[in-house]
């Protein structure tokens, strides 16, 4: 039986638990003042390469699944790391 080597990104996205439906928070970069603000986004679909959330205006953002780790989180403040 071949073995599945697996990133460190795999094993933080797997944390997640992405799922439909699930709840985190991004930052959004707004363009005007270049100042990241956290908003909440509902995971809506899950392709192979891409997450599509949507945030309450009805936005759909795509995001890269093999970055979702670092794009979503639980909490509204980001941890330093």
């Amino acid at each position: 039986m071949k073995q599945e080597l697996v990133s460190n990104m795999n094993e933080m996205n797997q944390a997640l638990h992405i799922r439909p439906g699930a709840v985190y928070w991004m930052d959004w970069k707004r363009e005007i003042n270049e100042k990241a603000q956290a908003i909440k986004v509902t995971v809506e679909d899950i392709y192979p390469h891409v997450i599509i959330v949507k945030d309450k205006y009805g936005r759909r953002i795509g995001i890269p699944a093999a970055s979702a780790a670092i794009d979503l989180r639980l909490t509204k403040e980001r941890h330093a790391s």
